[in-house]
Order: structure tokens, then C-alpha cells, then sequence
């Protein structure tokens, strides 16, 4: 599991699968007992062997029960999202808990984590896989949909994406139907496993959602999907494989990928400048930003799409700096290390200084503009959708703030913020 905490005056918690994530904001716990690690907090839980739930099963209850205490000692909404949502956490983490047995699967056990995340409503709150994935199931479809005009009166589902072995449903796609059923009974389930920050994420989340709600009901079967293209009804049964892993490690993107893939730039019709940043990250992603930026410099006006950003770092400051003409200021947090925090994850005192108060403290950092004849001095706009998450969601409040572009487009996803990473699952053999 994993825990996040925003670090400023506004926080969220990111529960995920096996590692948690804390950012913590409280700098005593809310009672006076001492803070437990996880060794000494499960140790001094008493849950009985039965047939139905044996070693491993007490196991995951007992690390549950521990990561329902973390993110009431260290989560600054808990009491804020019970009110918001009419949500008992507690109450909930124990029914959480009784849905635990001996027969529930790795895969089973990751979707139960990802269905607490969702309770609260925040985007950065996420279930993570741990590195051995030979004990997880899941299936990967053929096909990706996109739910248009989402929370309206003219909401629609629509194929936004086919593999190869696709034929007949195109992209474009107005679905009406999945295992024949109308796709919007599907969605009620489908949020249940949604963390987006905003309602509107959340819809749009869904979308692709509905293949998690069918991986829990039906298995890996094949999907039938039903809907029209062009005013001719089409369907087509869609095969989902089984990924495979084959136990290599190293298999997530590495850290010192520069971040080119993540970028497009072009020069349109009417000589209009189009820079595509899907995301924040890469080891060079700066000084990719800046080259973009100078070669786009003679162009008549400069459109930014991030509708695809799920966030990142703070390399958009690149960008702000070659469209003012003046310094400006960025803020960014102090984190609040919480005595609770320090005493579970120890390194991160060198990672962030220690403050005290409620509250996390904003410090501004100052930036000054590019070389005077190099500012881009043209039209900007930025596109923006709910899938604008995180670092993207301050790149383009910065941009507005500062009057530096015209946003066009949908609201962003929210989620500012950085997280912690807390791991427990590794842990349990200490039990």
C-alpha cells in the first residue's frame, strides 16, 4: 500500500498496493500513544487463525488494519473527506477487512486496496505493484474508450483507441452496448476503482475502467461490444490476453530516459508553433523544454497541448521562463515531517527539512525570464482536459496566474502535490 501527502496547506493521501505512500502533515499524532512501525503496531494485533482465513490471509488483515492506522495518523483530509463524502474510514477498513480470505488471489487483494484508495477521492492516491508480478492476473484489451461530455446530457462512450487485430470497430465508435449490456450500468461499479482528484476525472477515468469491473466478474473472458459507426451499427468480440511477466527486473522505465518520447513539436498551418508534453519527467526533460521553445521562437503564435499530462516535475518552469519578460516566482513546499513519518520512514529527513506547525510551509522560488531577445513575445494557448493531473495542473495554474496564456479546453484533474513512498507489504514476514 501507499500513502501520499500533499506538501502544502493542502494535502492527499495515495494508498497503493504493496508499497505505501506517505506525505505527512501532522507533527504530533492525534492521540498520545506512541507511533508503532509496522512490526511493533501488527504484533500487538490479535487475529485468530480460522479455516476460512488462515497464515497469509491473518497476514494481509493485519497489514490492512495498519494501513486503515497510517492514514488516519498521517492523511490531513481524513476528517475532511468523511464529512465531504458522508464516509466512516473506520468503519469501512473493518469491512474492508472481513472481505479478506483464504481464497482471495494477489490480483484480488490489489483491486480490494485499489477500492479503498478510491474512497477518497483523490488522485493521488494509488495502488502500486510490487516488482514480482508472476503472482498477478491481469488482462490487457485490445481496445480503449473515451467518454465524451462526461456528467451531461449528451455523455457518450466512444472507441478512442484499437489494437491490430481489431476489424470492425473503428475509432470513433459510438458504443452502445457490452456483454449486452447498456455501458452506463456499468459505471457505478466502474467508480469504485477510480482515484480521480475531481468528479470529472473520475468520470473520464471510468471510461477504461469498465474492463476492471468485467476482469473482477467475468475473468479474462472476451467482450462483446456493440455500437455504431458512420449510422451503421457494428460489433465486434474483442479478445483481452493475459500479460505475461517473466520475472526480469528493470522493467519499468528508467529514470535516466531523457523525456523525448513524452514531447512533439511542430510548425502547423499559419505558421503556428505546436509543442505536445504528455509529461514532466525524464532526466533532460529542461533542456528539451528549451529547445523546443528557441526553435518554435519564429512562429506567429504558440499552442501548448498538455491534455495527455499526467504531471511530473517542475521542468515547465522552462517554459514559463521564455514567455515573461520579468522574474517570477514559483512556490514550492516544506514538507511537514511528522514524528510518525520520521519514525517509519527515517530517510526522509534527508530528502526534506523538518518544520513544525500543522501545516506544510510554501517558499517561493524566484526564476528569472530568458535572454530578452529569445522571450516569446506571440500568442500562447494551452489546451488543457481532467487527464492535466498533478505538476500539469500547477504548470497551467502558473501559466494563468501569470497571464502568459489563454487556457482553452477542459478543467484539469487537480492533485498538486509530491509523494512519499512508505512500503509495508515486505514487511509482513515480520509479523
Amino acid at each position: 500500500m501507499l500513502y501520499q501527502i500533499k506538501k502544502t496547506a493542502f494535502y492527499s493521501l495515495s494508498l497503493l498496493v504493496l508499497p505505501l505512500l506517505v506525505l505527512s502533515c501532522h507533527s504530533n499524532p492525534k492521540d498520545s500513544s506512541p507511533f508503532q512501525n509496522f512490526s511493533e503496531y501488527t504484533a500487538a494485533i490479535s487475529i485468530p487463525t480460522t479455516p476460512d482465513c488462515m497464515n497469509e490471509c491473518v497476514a494481509r488483515k493485519k497489514e490492512f488494519k495498519y494501513l486503515a492506522y497510517v492514514g488516519e495518523k498521517i492523511y490531513c483530509y481524513w476528517d475532511e473527506k468523511q464529512s465531504s463524502y458522508n464516509i466512516d474510514f473506520k468503519k469501512k477498513a473493518y469491512e474492508f477487512e472481513n472481505r479478506i480470505t483464504n481464497e482471495m488471489s494477489e490480483t484480488k487483494y490489489f483491486l480490494l486496496l485499489v477500492q479503498w484508495a478510491s474512497l477518497f477521492h483523490d488522485g493521488h492516491v494509488n495502488p502500486m505493484l510490487k516488482a514480482d508480478l508472476t503472482k498477478f492476473e491481469f488482462d490487457t484489451p485490445t481496445i480503449r474508450f473515451e467518454i465524451l461530455s462526461p456528467g451531461t446530457n449528451h455523455e457518450s462512450l466512444i472507441v478512442s483507441q484499437v489494437g491490430e487485430e481489431v476489424t470492425q470497430l473503428k475509432v470513433g465508435t459510438v458504443v452502445s452496448k457490452i456483454q449486452g449490456r447498456a455501458w452506463k450500468s456499468y459505471l457505478p461499479e466502474a467508480e469504485k476503482y477510480s482515484m480521480g482528484s475531481t468528479e470529472f476525472l473520475r468520470k473520464r477515468q471510468m471510461a477504461n475502467l469498465i474492463f476492471r469491473v468485467l476482469s473482477s466478474q467475468e475473468g479474462s473472458r472476451p467482450v462483446l461490444i456493440e455500437g455504431e459507426y458512420l449510422g451503421k451499427a457494428v460489433q465486434e468480440v474483442i479478445a483481452r490476453n493475459l500479460s505475461l511477466y517473466d520475472g526480469a527486473l528493470g522493467t519499468e522505465p528508467s529514470v535516466e530516459e531523457t523525456g523525448l518520447k513524452l514531447l512533439k513539436t511542430s510548425i502547423l498551418e499559419n505558421n503556428l508553433g505546436y509543442l505536445r508534453i504528455d509529461g514532466f519527467s525524464g532526466a533532460k526533460m529542461a533542456q528539451l523544454l528549451e529547445q523546443a521553445m528557441l526553435r518554435l521562437q519564429n512562429t506567429d503564435g504558440l499552442l501548448i497541448d498538455v491534455r495527455k499530462n499526467g504531471g511530473g516535475d517542475q521542468s515547465g518552469n522552462m517554459i514559463l521562463k521564455y514567455l515573461t519578460d520579468v522574474p517570477l516566482t514559483r512556490y514550492y513546499q516544506r514538507a511537514l515531517n511528522s514524528d510518525y513519518l520520521i519514525a517509519v520512514r527515517p530517510e526522509v529527513l534527508i530528502d526534506f527539512d523538518y518544520i513544525g506547525g500543522k501545516f506544510t510551509e510554501l517558499s517561493g522560488r524566484m526564476f528569472g525570464p530568458a535572454n530578452p531577445s529569445q522571450v516569446y513575445k506571440k500568442p500562447v494557448a494551452v489546451l488543457t482536459s481532467a487527464n492535466c493531473f498533478s505538476a500539469c495542473d500547477t504548470f497551467v495554474s502558473a501559466l494563468k496566474e501569470h497571464k502568459l496564456a489563454t487556457v482553452l479546453g477542459e478543467n484539469t484533474g487537480g492533485g498538486t502535490g509530491s509523494p512519499v513512498v512508505f512500503r509495508a507489504a515486505y514487511l509482513r514476514a515480520q509479523i
